[in-house]
């Protein structure tokens, strides 16, 4: 025995899985693709992130240059040198 449903009743239902079925495809929330243009991460600005990377750059080239004198011992006056070194 087949139960069937009157055409009020199948209207009702479909008008409702559309009427729910809306939120869920397009999202309770409207909002444009990027709600906060002016920041670059949670918290900065494009122009604060680019002065803390000019920032780490410098401090690291320096260290770098500093690690590359005192591997080919340029950091110190030779020992060689028939003069007193205060090194």
């Amino acid at each position: 025995m087949t139960r069937r449903w009157s055409r009020s009743v199948r209207a009702a239902l479909a008008a409702a899985l559309v009427v729910s079925a809306v939120p869920a495809v397009t999202g309770c929330a409207h909002y444009r693709g990027n709600p906060t243009p002016g920041l670059n991460s949670l918290n900065i600005s494009r122009a604060q992130n680019k002065n803390r990377l000019a920032i780490m750059w410098d401090t690291n080239m320096r260290a770098l240059r500093n690690d590359g004198s005192r591997f080919w011992i340029l950091d110190r006056p030779s020992r060689l040198t028939k003069q007193p070194s205060p090194y």
